[in-house]
């Protein structure tokens, strides 16, 4: 998403960036403003001001004062003592945070990284990426996505399916959390050490016991396991919150409020423990669904609104987009580690040779697929850019991540078997078509800030082969596949296994009426099959060639457009390359031909100057001053 090719905001826009520029950090701070129209927020680009952690000079005669939106219920006296007091307070706490910013210390008092001040957004200038710590972190969910994919692929059946989406999803609830904490609170002290390995040792209970958590108490403590270090881990995170809320007053109210709502959850999810199974899963869908809405409302500028708050959350938009990326990339891991895991393709080249390097095609067009986004220049990403458009990136990230590991998997089956169970076909497919569909959508949240024509065709264009080869995916697992090698594999009373006969069996029925309608019906449990039978490796063929041709598809018409900027060497240049019979054709972008270029304008011919350093102390008869000389 947030690649090379992807340039930054206008200058326009940059105020709606969570980075600044290193002049602005030689400026002084912007002033304190309000907008009239409310609480402004960094998802609104082009509506804020950046600004360091020491606040402005505060004059209290200043009009702002006597006008502040976020003090209304106060008359103007006390409203001035207020600003006043928050004032000094926050500029003694920035003062503080830089004279122990290079100190060592055990424990450190906690404070936010980014937070709003009014309509301000506050930050350092500095631009975070993944810590080290953070990514151990994510160590631990490569053990726990492996082991619930394999699980689900292992029973692919109804209940199965679902255990998956469950745990899965509360595994990923965690790392949101544990990612929230390391984006706006990260001091890497002893005790967010400590919290870290109390999380990850919480995890390692939760992943072992994960795949039995279908089991009745009576049966097995797995679920009482499995629920407990969940919630256990979050208690250590939103505990750990909750002291922070009484340090850091621009993230109180919203803590305290997802807390109350976790509670909440986690009273359903201990029900959960002592109920049946049909009961446990209702209950634990709701518990999920109400915490995770409620920290995406909680942290919404619509709840900021509403409770008038002058000091609030924000986020580094930065670092959650690498965040992000970086499980993305622990998930497409997971994918190529299953093409090892066992040694599926066996000794030797042979088809099963084959069936595996196709597995790996389709794990690399993913991640290019995601890596790129939209193939565009110049986006706003949907971070940056609304709301609604960075809910929906954070909600699809869900099931892209949870789709593409038992995508990963469930190709390991087809690696070693010419034929698996109807469960395992049905997972790997609906899987891939998931992803597929669901990157699509990542990339058209994105919002494309070219100029029409300057990429070669629309991004509605260039995106259209993933939408297709998704809903083209999703029916793959209608068409016949013989008895699958090992019969134990496939049971008879699965969802999958009837769906895929009923399917079958209806599409034969409605061809036979039409051409022999008096024929008598086929005996019970008899089924003929007069089309092409869909191995596995047939399968895998059909999945591979969508996936690369949709990355082939999307890399060529994403080349420049007849719109592009067009760029040109100085005549002075041009003069110099004529006269040195140079290739004069390499120093400008040309002009559109019909189609893009696929090559750039010279490079079929190779450097024939001399590296030896006697050569290089040759006095040249000419130069020529370049603009960079020159600059």
């Amino acid at each position: 998403m947030a690649e090379t090719h992807q340039t930054s905001l206008p200058s326009e826009e940059a105020a709606g960036s969570t980075a600044t520029s290193s002049s602005q950090s030689q400026k002084a701070p912007p002033l304190l403003t309000h907008s009239s129209s409310g609480h402004a927020h960094h998802l609104k680009w082009g509506e804020i001001e950046t600004s360091g952690f020491a606040p402005p000079t505060l004059n209290p005669t200043d009009e702002h004062v006597e006008t502040d939106t976020f003090c209304t219920k106060l008359n103007p006296t006390d409203r001035r003592q207020r600003m006043t007091k928050d004032h000094t307070r926050e500029l003694l706490d920035s003062e503080a945070r830089k004279i122990h910013a290079n100190r060592r210390y055990l424990f450190r008092r906690p404070r936010p990284l980014q937070y709003f001040r009014g309509n301000v957004l506050v930050r350092s200038e500095e631009e975070r990426g993944s810590g080290r710590l953070e990514l151990f972190f994510d160590l631990t969910f490569v053990g726990i996505i492996a082991v619930l994919a394999q699980s689900a692929v292992a029973d692919p059946t109804g209940p199965g399916f679902v255990r998956y989406i469950l745990t899965y999803t509360a595994a990923f609830l965690v790392w949101n959390w544990m990612r929230e904490t390391f984006d706006a609170f990260y001091k890497d002290d002893l005790s967010q050490r400590i919290l870290v390995l109390f999380v990850m040792a919480c995890l390692v209970l939760y992943g072992n016991n994960a795949p039995e958590v279908q089991k009745d108490l009576s049966e097995s403590p797995a679920r009482a396991v499995t629920i407990g270090s969940y919630l256990i881990a979050e208690a250590a995170i939103f505990g750990t919150w909750l002291l922070y809320s009484f340090y850091i007053k621009a993230y109180r109210i919203q803590i305290r409020a997802l807390i109350l709502a976790w509670i909440a959850s986690t009273a359903l999810m201990i029900g959960a423990i002592f109920v049946p199974i049909r009961a446990a899963i209702a209950l634990s869908v709701v518990a999920m669904v109400l915490v995770w809405w409620s920290w995406i409302l909680f942290y919404s500028p619509i709840f900021k609104k509403l409770m008038r708050l002058r000091y609030s959350s924000a986020i580094a938009i930065d670092h959650e987009i690498e965040r992000y990326q970086d499980f993305f990339t622990i998930v497409m891991g997971e994918f190529v580690y299953s093409l090892f895991d066992g040694s599926p393709a066996g000794i030797g080249f042979h088809a099963k040779a084959g069936k595996a390097i196709m597995a790996l095609i389709i794990a690399f067009s993913f991640q290019l697929m995601y890596m790129n986004g939209g193939w565009s220049k110049k986006i706003t990403h949907p971070l940056r850019y609304s709301v609604w458009h960075a809910t929906g990136f954070l909600f699809l990230h869900l099931p892209v991540v949870s789709a593409l590991t038992l995508c990963g998997d469930a190709l390991a089956d087809f690696i070693k078997e010419d034929r698996v169970p109807s469960g395992v076909r049905w997972l790997a497919c609906e899987s891939f078509a998931v992803g597929m569909i669901a990157l699509w959508m990542l990339a058209m949240l994105e919002h494309e800030r070219d100029e029409k024509g300057e990429l070669w065709l629309p991004r509605w264009a260039r995106l259209l082969p993933r939408l297709c080869s998704g809903i083209i995916v999703i029916f793959l697992p209608l068409t016949y596949q013989g008895p699958p090698e090992h019969e134990e594999g496939e049971s008879s009373d699965t969802a999958a296994h009837i769906v895929g006969i009923m399917a079958r069996q209806a599409t034969q029925i409605l061809a036979e009426a039409g051409t022999e309608g008096n024929a008598e019906a086929p005996a019970e449990g008899e089924v003929h099959h007069s089309g092409i039978e869909m191995t596995t490796i047939k399968l895998l063929g059909i999945m591979t060639a969508l996936a690369f041709f949709s990355l082939l598809w999307e890399t060529i018409t994403s080349l420049d457009g007849p719109n592009a900027p067009p760029e040109e060497a100085s005549e002075e240049i041009m003069q110099h390359a004529l006269n040195s019979n140079g290739i004069v054709s390499a120093l400008s972008t040309g002009e559109w031909r019909g189609c893009p270029r696929l090559c750039e304008p010279g490079s079929g011919m190779f450097d024939h100057s001399h590296q030896r350093k006697d050569a290089s102390q040759l006095t040249p008869t000419t130069t020529v001053d370049t603009d960079a000389d020159q600059a």
